[in-house]
């Protein structure tokens, strides 16, 4: 008997309205995501009296000289006009996709203009790849699988045609994440595996050339990494899947993708291929916790 293929649990638009009727339920849940009244004092640490200020968007804490704070300031919501149901809207429209999503799409969706649904897209999308690379892959007793592809319709600072950029696939099995490759040879990609995987977890890499490059053509920690004895065994077969879907969800889409967007929207896919068996939604898991975005990110503020 075949097995029921399991899929990814979505929210509903009409649960999502009931949850979050306005922008001052938006703002409640990050206050409450990020420590909510239990949150000690930013300033000087202390136990804090957390109280609403009226009209605003800010709490003030009842000690150092009642200075007030903003739950946005670390996350993808901060210095940006746009109401915050909107942005808890299209990260439900990120979490329950089944493919990428165009600018178009969420200008029409929220009524913003498309330069403001492209910053909006591009903050959630880095969002859910914060969150999905929390935690290292692999452990003392489940291997990190390495492979290599290569994603096409990528275009290049300073360049007006579409290039390949090579990958890395990387899955402890539970966990699958792609890391794009700076230009050039396999400069610093050890160290960026190594910082990406757990301290005790073995590298398994698919072939002797990945292997070669990996180290600069030199002899390798024998240790920690070794070359796998069946190149097509199941465990790259399900790197193998899990690349095939990568490539049909970005360029579904995304005719051409800025490379240095390109993390983000390899974190889109990853962030909802490894909560594909998950018992609670990608929006909830989503919405739990809110980490602090890299500063280039904010600099898209619209």
């Amino acid at each position: 008997m075949a097995l029921k293929r399991q899929r990814r649990i979505g929210t509903s638009i009409h649960d999502f309205l009931a949850r979050f009727p306005d922008d001052e339920s938006c703002l409640a849940h990050i206050f409450q995501a990020n420590g909510g009244l239990e949150k000690p004092c930013p300033q000087c640490g202390g136990a804090a009296r957390w109280y609403r200020v009226r009209r605003t968007r800010r709490y003030v804490v009842g000690c150092c000289d009642n200075r007030s704070f903003s739950p946005m300031a670390t996350t993808v919501f901060a210095r940006s006009n746009i109401p915050l149901r909107k942005w808890f809207r299209g990260l439900l429209y990120l979490t329950n996709a089944d493919a990428g999503l165009p600018t178009a799409f969420f200008a029409a969706q929220l009524g913003i203009s498309s330069k403001a649904a492209w910053r909006l897209a591009n903050r959630l999308r880095q969002h859910l790849q914060l969150l999905d690379e929390e935690v290292p892959l692999g452990g003392r007793q489940n291997p990190v699988f390495v492979a290599e592809t290569m994603l096409g319709s990528v275009i290049r600072k300073g360049s007006v045609t579409n290039v390949k950029v090579r990958l890395l696939v990387r899955s402890d099995g539970p966990q699958t994440r792609f890391l794009a490759l700076p230009r050039g040879r396999f400069r610093h990609v050890r160290q960026m595996v190594e910082d990406m995987t757990a301290p005790d977890a073995r590298i398994v890499i698919r072939s002797p050339e990945i292997a070669a490059k990996m180290h600069d053509y030199r002899s390798f920690n024998a240790g920690r990494y070794e070359v796998a004895p069946d190149p097509w065994g199941e465990p790259f077969g399900e790197l193998e899947a899990a690349t095939l879907r990568m490539k049909r969800f970005v360029l579904h889409a995304h005719l051409r993708i800025d490379a240095g967007y390109l993390p983000s929207y390899l974190g889109h896919f990853s962030y909802l291929w490894n909560r594909r068996h998950e018992p609670v939604s990608a929006f909830d898991l989503a919405i739990r916790t809110f980490p602090a975005p890299l500063a280039s990110t904010l600099d898209l503020a619209g």
